[in-house]
């Protein structure tokens, strides 16, 4: 632990664009128990910076006036040693996108009572906000949590505004948020109010619900005239689903925020009055049990360590992006129907949803199971197979994982961890060693869970298929013993130039053409193993690049 003023400092969880989170302790003492909870601090390079730590102090001063169950509490905030934090209630569970994530990559969906229901969860923490003129402006599944005992939490109001002040416009002219959940007002530097958030949160449960973004487009640039175009069509149009709620999505998403809900409070209302009227039942105890069956390895986990053992994060802060930008087709995309089985491509991060028309893996006696959506007449029922196939499958994997490997000799680093590695898409996993007198070793495929490695051991992730090549390293000094790499590789470009000889040239990864050189490659990100070969070369020519997501690098090939 590292201590930070009166709190010990666990690990960290996640770092974005302005802030480090920290899972930490805070002592017993002044009517604390030796609680769990989350530290977020701005980040050191920010701390000079006026306006950084104006809006970090504006996060804290609104989000410390809440007092909702649908809101995370802010126990304090402050300054320490010259740095700005503040404390919060830690939430034991996952995000709302990583759940997704988890039903997805297990060709599962949530079931439609529990997507209205943590819809409508949040609805209620809004309408609090609004209440006290409190705009969030970054209403995204990231910000949503759900805890193990199946309550929703909104979070993270780090650019939120009040009253007259809720634009979308930084001081720079940028727009903030995640451009594939911003109202069209939004993305047009107009001002904003509790609708815009009602806008988003319709956004997330059109997701939810057909596992589509139907704003995200290729670029970020294209994304956000999307947003501003507003073009979006009905859950039932873009996947084969029932249309009955399409008329309580579409409502939401209205361009035009005079035509949607007047508040989220009567967003609440027409979830709950489906929900009623259908007689369905969700509540936190179905979404508890949810929870509980699609994360049973990090529990199990949990439970051998004694401690929460919450998932570390890199993510992208919302900030200030130029319109500058150059612009990019924004064409709406054609509606796809998924295929047999989810592909775990990821498209912004997010793997592809199994087929919605498909029964998802339900239970006779569990109402958390997603059971077959409303079809039309002409569609064919399918059965589906049964819940505990799932949890079987993870309790196995649980203690499978463990055999990949497993030795007890002391080497000179003498500082073992234990490592749990997912990856969209799947990669094999090779661990090379710090120790010299130590070989390379395989750990198969992801996922791979509870295995025992060494800190400063290189991790390197490759799926030669897709020309990825990823290595990750944990220092010496990090104090944390378990660590968990839950990555979703993101694509980014290389423009490739040339000096010297050689005709009809093109680039390869392993044996599978990427293009012609010179040229531009679209390859995910890391350091992927490329070579150029071409007439007159006697032997290809390496090249040596670093892949950075959504950005464009340059690279020179020298050839001889």
């Amino acid at each position: 632990m590292t201590p930070f003023g009166r709190f010990q400092l666990i690990k960290k969880l996640a770092t974005g664009g302005m802030a480090e989170v920290f899972l930490a302790r805070q002592p017993m003492g002044g009517g604390t128990d030796g609680r769990h909870v989350v530290i977020k601090r701005i980040l050191p390079h920010l701390s000079g910076d006026p306006a950084y730590v104006k809006m970090f102090q504006n996060e804290a001063r609104l989000a410390a006036q809440f007092s909702h169950p649908n809101i995370a509490h802010i126990f304090e905030y402050g300054e320490e040693a010259g740095t700005w934090f503040i404390a919060m209630e830690f939430i034991h569970g996952e995000d709302l996108g990583r759940l997704m994530r988890q039903a997805w990559a297990t060709q599962q969906w949530v079931a439609t009572p529990l997507s209205l229901r943590i819809v409508a969860s949040a609805c209620e923490g809004l309408h609090y906000a609004h209440q006290r003129s409190v705009v969030h402006r970054d209403i995204s599944p990231q910000n949503i949590l759900i805890s193990f005992d199946g309550s929703v939490k909104v979070v993270d109001f780090g650019i939120a505004r009040v009253g007259t002040d809720a634009s979308s416009a930084s001081t720079s002219g940028g727009i903030k948020g995640k451009f594939a959940y911003l109202a069209p007002e939004q993305a047009a530097s107009g001002p904003l109010d509790a609708r815009t958030d009602v806008f988003a949160l319709g956004l997330v449960l059109y997701e939810l619900l057909t596992g589509v973004r139907p704003l995200k487009r290729d670029s970020d640039m294209a994304t956000l005239m999307a947003a501003a175009e507003c073009v979006i069509e009905p859950p039932s149009v873009a996947v084969e689903m029932s249309g009955e709620l399409d008329e309580i999505v579409m409502r939401a998403l209205a361009k035009s925020p005079a035509d949607r809900y007047p508040d989220a409070r009567a967003f609440h209302a027409a979830i709950e009055g489906y929900l009623t009227q259908k007689q369905l039942v969700a509540s936190s105890v179905q979404l508890s049990e949810l929870m509980h069956t699609l994360f049973a390895a990090r529990l199990a986990e949990e439970s051998v360590a004694g401690a929460p053992l919450p998932v570390e994060v890199e993510v992208d802060a919302p900030t200030p992006t130029q319109r500058e930008r150059p612009a990019t087709s924004t064409a709406p995309r054609t509606p796809k129907r998924r295929p047999a089985r989810a592909s775990r491509t990821t498209t912004g991060g997010m793997p592809e949803a199994p087929p919605r028309s498909a029964v998802p893996l339900k239970s006779k006696d569990r109402s958390w199971a997603a059971p077959a959506p409303p079809s039309p007449s002409h569609l064919p029922e399918k059965k589906a197979a049964g819940s505990g196939l799932l949890f079987a499958f993870i309790v196995i994997a649980a203690i499978g994982g463990t055999g990949w490997w497993f030795w007890t000799q002391e080497r000179f680093t003498g500082h073992p961890i234990r490592v749990s590695i997912d990856t969209t898409p799947p990669t094999q996993v090779r661990v090379v060693p710090a120790d010299p007198g130590q070989q390379e070793r395989s750990l198969g495929r992801t996922p791979v869970t509870n295995v025992n490695a060494m800190r400063e051991d290189l991790i390197v992730l490759v799926n030669e298929d897709q020309c990825i090549r990823f290595e990750v390293r944990f220092p010496l000094e990090d104090p944390t013993t378990y660590k968990r790499i839950d990555k979703a590789f993101e694509k980014g470009k290389v423009k490739l130039a040339v000096t010297g000889g050689g005709k009809g040239l093109s680039a390869t990864c392993h044996g599978r053409s990427l293009g012609a050189v010179p040229g531009t490659l679209t390859l995910y990100e890391g350091t992927p193993p490329i070579l150029v070969s071409g007439e007159g070369l006697a032997a290809p020519v390496p090249v040596s690049v670093t892949v950075v997501p959504k950005t464009t690098q340059n690279a020179t090939v020298e050839i001889p």
